[in-house]
């Protein structure tokens, strides 16, 4: 899927090929590649019949997922640095687009507000338990998005206020209750479980990597030799714990590391993908957020994994964030098609009220059946704002099929809108085996 929203952003993957030994050389100088249980003849009707060829791409051996900064950053949506103090811990769940192994974890480091410039974080992933059918502002906790207090574990490791983030944090036979802090628990919504579940990567006390301010950072995960295997659509949850002293330090604001952060800058449809948002954070002490946490009174956030939500001034709890970290993976599996935006071809903020086109280059590869792979369709799915008892909401249009043109590249007619209009794009492509991206 790709993301737009007036301010845009793009979500990107790559793709791979698999070499095979005999070709087939197209009109189009492109390189067909042609088994031994097939014709040349049945591979140019096959891949005639299929619109995309994919074999002109770009593949690769990994596959790359998540959110960088190429794609979310300040020219679509909010920039924004998100600080971590003392004690603190960030987290964002993914929901994995293929089966295989994460060999690498990246992230853009913003500064460190202390005297060393280089400090160290600890990774972690764990298993989700928040996902898109459970956490806030879905299923039971539809009435409590984000920004919401969710929960923590109690121990005497933590010297600073007797608080855990994770289990591995706890002494051995402590007890390993959750405490769960949403608003309400129990009564008008119920009490939480916590954000994950079991440890797929980092050990107990997370893989240690030092940090340079101002530069995108990568943890080798391959390279330790316990890269976490995943299945797709498992859910996964990556967190950086910053490595400070076990004690209480009372001027926190002076030591903060900060990550590179994305917000939207309107609301999203509740059935986004991008809604609710998925960065989470963990706050040593009650009153952690900053003023800004999505319209919700920073006195009414509690101790501990907080749904953190949209970033910046005014956001509500109808917008989103997410940080600034992706992940490259080597699949075993069908991998979604690819979209890439044209030069000049992702609909803009124009002071035009006349329709637009936009163009696309979208192909496929398949790891599991190199000759399956290619592009079948693709639609603009979309929103436009309209306003419902003085609330600005998004409300869902009937989707735009985009047009085939040759080659990978694909065209579609998007209608002006009345100025003042905000309106939400999601670029979809189906390959010819069903996968939706």
């Amino acid at each position: 899927m790709r993301f737009l929203s007036l301010f845009l952003s793009i979500l990107l993957l790559s793709t791979f090929l698999i070499a095979q030994q005999r070709y087939l050389v197209s009109p189009g100088q492109e390189v067909l590649p042609v088994n031994k249980y097939s014709s040349p003849s049945q591979e140019i009707a096959k891949r005639t019949a299929r619109m995309a060829s994919s074999i002109a791409a770009n593949c690769t051996g990994t596959f790359e997922f998540g959110f960088n900064t190429n794609q979310y950053n300040g020219n679509n949506g909010t920039a924004s640095r998100f600080g971590v103090a003392h004690k603190d811990v960030l987290g964002q769940w993914y929901i994995a687009k293929a089966a295989g192994t994460i060999d690498t974890v990246y992230w853009y480091h913003n500064d460190n507000t202390f005297s060393n410039p280089d400090t160290t974080v600890l990774l972690r992933m764990h298993k989700s338990n928040i996902g898109p059918n459970y956490g806030p502002g879905k299923g039971d906790y539809a009435a409590a998005p984000p920004c919401q207090s969710w929960g923590y574990w109690k121990t005497t490791t933590d010297a600073d206020n007797g608080i855990g983030p994770f289990i591995t944090s706890l002494n051995p036979g402590e007890d390993t209750s959750w405490f769960s802090t949403i608003a309400g628990g129990g009564t008008s919504v119920p009490i939480t479980k916590p954000p994950f579940g079991e440890q797929i990567f980092g050990f107990a006390t997370g893989m240690p990597i030092k940090v340079t301010p101002f530069v995108i950072m990568k943890a080798d995960v391959a390279g330790t030799g316990f890269a976490p295997t995943i299945k797709k659509d498992d859910v996964f949850f990556v967190s950086f714990q910053p490595s400070f002293p076990n004690a209480h330090i009372a001027t926190e604001g002076d030591n903060v590391m900060r990550f590179q952060a994305w917000g939207s800058d309107g609301p999203l449809a509740t059935d986004d993908e991008m809604w609710p948002a998925r960065n989470w954070k963990f706050y040593e002490h009650d009153s952690g957020p900053s003023p800004e946490c999505a319209g919700v009174l920073t006195t009414d956030i509690k101790r501990g994994w907080v749904a953190r939500g949209p970033l910046g001034t005014g956001a509500t709890q109808a917008w989103t964030g997410l940080y600034n970290i992706w992940y490259s993976m080597t699949v075993t599996t069908n991998v979604p098609p690819l979209i890439i935006a044209t030069e000049g071809g992702d609909p803009t903020t124009t002071f035009s009220n006349d329709p637009q086109t936009v163009s696309y280059t979208i192909y496929d590869c398949d790891s599991e059946i190199a000759d399956s792979a290619g592009v079948q369709s693709a639609v603009i799915s979309w929103s436009k704002s309209t306003i419902t008892t003085g609330t600005e909401v998004l409300v869902k249009q009937p989707d735009i099929p985009l047009v085939y043109q040759g080659g990978d590249f694909w065209t579609a007619d998007i209608p002006g809108q009345p100025a003042g209009t905000r309106v939400s794009y999601q670029i979809k492509a189906t390959d010819i085996r069903g996968m939706e991206n």
